[in-house]
């Protein structure tokens, strides 16, 4: 990915699809159909991003409805317990799924199919409704096998501490992994297009629960609070947030500008190899986790001819979600780890009383297997931000201003009565622009 990483920052996105085009067949293809879908849609290829996203969606749907399991996954998880995790076929984390279909909602606006798009927006809060079940069950269902594998509380505890210790205050400032406060932002955004004013308060509603910080989510949930009468809400959010300062009905001649700012690359996992001690031994368990802690955005100012319309505000912090859902999955982890780690040490066992060389060769093998799963989605965005405004109809030269890359202007036009949404990515000093003029219903 250090390749293709480079190859969009220097604008060769061409050249990006392709290295990725290479691995498409490949034990991990959603993976890699999620990072090519991604580019495409940076692009602008939008056909070419439904159908690798679409083909990502199969393939996460063909390992769910798997009753029993295949002869290919024992396989895989058997190849994980004697090598590593690596060698499990990559499944897709909650979050990114979450992600692939608020993306795809770019890809049917930029064709022009608003239903389409709604769809996804629905799909999208199914994913994180779905995820939310999953987590419990898996939740349990993991610390029945850490009991029953024998593992004490502190022996997992001590090892879990170490492996995330300087993450942690990332991971904490989100709920879930899976909920998106973008996501729901998004399809507030689009139900308002289609003049479904419940649905959109809702969705806004969502979003400002999981972002209270965010004045843009408090004025559109006082917007459409006040004109559904929803007075017993407003009470309560005017008690929990003070004054606010109301987003007013647009004028009739007034359309919407919505600016989402997508800023950076999420980190990469790192590794790190923790010591424990299990069954009277020592042991060295390599645990992936994330070399990043808090981090404060840095916005994109829009300017207008010989007019400031403003900044964007934070709405989701995508490196605190997925420190999060390592967090989540760390028990599982772990508990694969040590349980490999103790097979491994039964072939060295068996390997030392009977042949010398195989000693050696088993010690090489396990010294050079144990290596922790860092794969994930990397083209992700690392903070999305939002900016939202009224103005009159007419077409205006918008400048995008970032200290971390280049200004950029782009004519945008406002129609009276619709949205204009506005989706500009910062990838190294290239800000990457598409414009999304709301379709017919």
């Amino acid at each position: 990915m250090y390749s293709v990483k480079n190859d969009v920052t220097d604008n060769k996105l061409n050249d990006a699809y392709e290295r990725l085009s290479k691995n498409i067949r490949s034990a991990d293809k959603i993976l890699y159909l999620q990072e090519r879908g991604r580019i495409a849609s940076i692009q602008g290829n939008f056909e070419g991003s439904i159908a690798d996203w679409e083909a990502a969606f199969a393939n996460i749907e063909k390992n769910r409805m798997k009753a029993t399991v295949s002869m290919s996954k024992l396989a895989g998880e058997a190849a994980g317990m004697m090598i590593n995790d690596n060698a499990i076929p990559y499944a897709g984390k909650s979050y990114e799924l979450v992600f692939l279909h608020t993306f795809q909602i770019y890809n049917y606006l930029g064709k022009g199919d608003l239903s389409g798009a709604l769809v996804e927006a629905r799909r999208a809060n199914n994913e994180q409704t779905y995820a939310l079940e999953q987590h419990h069950k898996e939740l349990a269902k993991v610390k029945q096998d850490i009991q029953e594998a024998q593992v004490d509380s502190d022996t997992f505890q001590d090892a879990l501490q170490k492996g995330y210790k300087e993450m942690a205050f990332a991971a904490g400032k989100v709920k879930t992994s899976f909920q998106n406060p973008y996501t729901y932002y998004l399809s507030g955004v689009l139900y308002e297009m289609t003049d479904d004013l419940d649905n959109a308060y809702i969705a806004y509603k969502q979003a400002l629960e999981l972002t209270p910080d965010n004045t843009i989510l408090r004025a559109n949930v006082m917007r459409l609070g006040k004109r559904l009468r929803m007075n017993s809400d407003l009470a309560h959010f005017s008690k929990l947030f003070g004054s606010i300062e109301e987003s007013p009905w647009p004028r009739k001649d007034q359309g919407r500008l919505v600016v989402i700012y997508e800023d950076g690359w999420i980190p990469a996992k790192e590794q790190i190899k923790i010591p424990i001690y299990f069954n009277k031994r020592s042991y060295t368990v390599a645990m992936p986790y994330y070399d990043f802690g808090w981090k404060n955005m840095t916005a994109l100012s829009i300017k207008a001819p010989k007019r400031w319309l403003g900044k964007t505000e934070p709405l989701c912090w995508v490196r605190s979600l997925a420190a999060k859902a390592l967090v989540e999955d760390y028990p599982r982890i772990f508990l694969r780890q040590l349980l490999r780690l103790v097979t491994k040490t039964e072939l060295q066992n068996k390997a030392d009383k009977e042949d010398r060389t195989l000693r050696g060769i088993t010690s090489l093998a396990s010294l050079l297997s144990e290596n922790a799963d860092r794969r994930s989605w990397l083209t992700l965005p690392d903070t999305v931000q939002v900016a939202d405004f009224f103005l009159p109809e007419g077409t205006y030269p918008l400048e995008f201003q970032s200290r971390k890359a280049d200004n950029k202007i782009r004519n945008v036009h406002i129609e009276e009565g619709k949205t204009t949404l506005i989706r500009v990515i910062r990838l190294g000093s290239k800000l990457y622009i598409n414009a999304f003029n709301q379709p017919k219903a």
